[in-house]
């Protein structure tokens, strides 16, 4: 079994895509492509919810809530757009693409999702599938 880099910097400087072209020329697009999947639920989707949902929001919220009690509605909404922007943020970052500042539309819907739900199960699928699908579209484009 020989190992598929999912990103390698030298190469390109857009991972996900990068990850699904290494799967489209990979001598076993089978395993390989089971890889990738996993790679993205339980890698990338539980690792980035557990730190922007879990944590940061859940911590901003909390601290939100402990900083004005009896306030109104607005407290999950300004964590949402926090959580949100700090998500975009890092991937800007990491990435060093300016168009990365749109994963900021996604982290919206997906803090939302965390407050909604009460749960990290619902943001980390959807993280997952919305992850697999730009990977499979971008593999249809190249």
């Amino acid at each position: 079994m020989s190992y598929v880099p999912l990103y390698d910097p030298g190469r390109c400087s857009r991972p996900l895509a990068d990850g699904a072209d290494a799967l489209a020329h990979s001598p076993e697009t089978g395993s390989g492509g089971t890889r990738w999947l996993v790679y993205q639920f339980l890698y990338v989707a539980v690792a980035e919810e557990l730190f922007f949902r879990g944590y940061l929001q859940a911590n901003v919220m909390r601290l939100l809530g402990d900083a004005r009690p009896g306030s109104r509605r607005i407290d999950p909404y300004v964590a949402i757009v926090i959580s949100a922007g700090c998500f975009a943020l890092a991937h800007a970052v990491v990435q060093g693409q300016i168009t990365s500042l749109l994963t900021f539309l996604p982290g919206l819907i997906l803090a939302w999702l965390f407050i909604r739900t009460h749960s990290l199960l619902a943001p980390i699928l959807f993280h997952g599938l919305a992850n697999v699908s730009y990977g499979v579209i971008a593999l249809n484009l190249t």
